[in-house]
């Protein structure tokens, strides 16, 4: 009985993520208002002083950059650029204030202003940052830190409180500002750690590391930063953007024996990363963009026509996650002062379910339930390995729709495994072993093992 609820279990998920169509992109569009102030040291020069902003929700067609104001409500209060996230079940857009002081549900349908409670952090936090929406269990999950620690953390939307996960702060203290994604599936959130260039995984469940895994870039790595990550629900991967830093040496007027390192030039290229390892695949034959990009732009991703969505600032951006090529470059149709932050795809990893467990949930399950499990590689090309610290007597692959596409029983009983992939198409796949565990594998042909 428990293997045909998973199957149907999966079949659902799966079956509702590819029904649903409201393929839509919101953002937080600013007007920035300045004022033409006296130099008090030059009577003569005038300059503009940033006086004050005003924000709302709008919706984004990204085939034509048009922007489309969604209800009324503004908002003059700031922006946090670290957060912004869809609740696709309440139709809300999540959206905090400058400083953290209040945490706002934005109705996506008539705009209007649903909650707006103060944020209330636990004794020796400062602040709520890079938070995220969990599709697979409904909750806004994100940073609570301090100047020296940091905690993995969720806020209750309505009353603004936020709860620590983790038990005990996590090291080294740090994070890539907008680099943050989650894997509904295993429930792990995931951000870069700047200090020491590292990939960091933490579980939902706990608040633990889950894994740490080095950012390892093909080529040489120096100058180069994985940034503006997002979670493809469609294929399981984790994309982001490649940046490259070029500088030049330039005389020291200071000292002519030392030149000094002056940036010249950055580009970007689309990418992907294996969380297991932290290998990072650059998917992007050329440069898509010499330039920067605005880091609190948001990054977006549309899972069913496989198109990551970025923001230059003045435009926005679609790479294709197949050839890493520019499928689209739409200027914002914006008027003077105007911006537009934190793009969302509204339904990525909409209706999904999660696959891991809550480990203190199954503390008392039998010795196979309690199997621990490995894949690799993954994804894969012609083959992987399966490895297990108990026997695995059988493999069932599923597909995308739940359905068996192959089934291997192992008399040999052995902890390790080769499995062939070649008569697999591209694509996510589930493996359920021994009946019991599920460990999701990717399919991809275009790859070399």
């Amino acid at each position: 009985m428990k293997n045909n609820a998973f199957v149907t279990l999966l079949f659902v998920a799966f079956t509702l993520t590819g029904l649903c169509q409201d393929n839509v992109i919101y953002g937080i569009k600013n007007k920035n208002y300045y004022t033409l102030v006296t130099d008090p040291n030059d009577p003569l020069n005038q300059f503009e002083q940033f006086d004050s902003t005003v924000s709302r929700l709008v919706s984004i067609d990204p085939v034509n950059g048009q922007l489309a104001n969604i209800g009324s409500y503004t908002f003059t209060e700031g922006l946090n650029g670290t957060g912004g996230t869809i609740d696709p079940y309440n139709n809300f857009y999540l959206v905090s204030t400058a400083g953290g002081n209040s945490f706002k549900s934005i109705d996506l349908v008539n705009g209007n202003l649903v909650n707006n409670p103060a944020v209330a952090l636990p004794n020796g936090i400062t602040s709520f940052q890079e938070w995220r929406f969990n599709n697979s269990d409904t909750t806004v999950y994100g940073l609570a830190i301090n100047q020296t620690e940091q905690y993995l953390s969720k806020i209750n939307p309505v009353t603004g409180a936020v709860s620590l996960i983790s038990q005990n702060p996590i090291t080294p203290n740090g994070y890539g500002s907008g680099n943050t994604t989650i894997d509904p599936y295993f429930m792990v959130y995931y951000y870069t750690q700047p200090l020491n260039n590292h990939l960091v995984g933490l579980d939902l469940y706990d608040g633990t590391v889950y894994n740490d895994v080095p950012i390892t870039i093909s080529g040489n790595a120096e100058g180069k930063r994985f940034v503006n990550l997002v979670y493809n629900c469609r294929d399981t991967l984790i994309y982001g953007l490649v940046q490259e830093t070029y500088t030049s040496l330039v005389p020291n007027p200071n000292d002519p024996n030392n030149p000094t390192e002056e940036v010249d030039s950055t580009t970007l290229k689309l990418a992907r990363i294996n969380s297991t390892t932290g290998i990072v695949t650059i998917l992007s034959p050329t440069a898509i963009s010499y330039g920067g990009f605005d880091v609190n732009g948001g990054v977006t991703i549309d899972p069913f026509n496989g198109i990551y969505y970025y923001s230059s600032g003045t435009a926005i951006i679609g790479i294709s996650t197949v050839s890493g090529l520019v499928v689209s470059n739409e200027p914002f149709a914006t008027q003077v002062n105007e911006n537009v932050k934190l793009l969302r795809f509204y339904d990525n990893c909409k209706d999904v379910d999660p696959i891991r467990e809550d480990p203190a949930l199954t503390a008392n399950l039998d010795i196979e339930e309690m199997m621990m499990l490995s894949i690799f590689p993954n994804p894969t090309n012609e083959h992987c390995t399966i490895q297990s610290n108990s026997p695995i007597k059988s493999v069932h692959v599923f597909d995308q729709a739940g359905r068996l596409i192959n089934e291997h029983s192992i008399d040999s009983f052995e902890n390790k495994i080769d499995i062939s992939t070649t008569n697999l198409n591209n694509g996510l796949y589930m493996l359920v072993i021994n009946n019991v565990k599920t460990i999701k594998l990717t399919i991809d042909h275009t790859s070399i093992d």
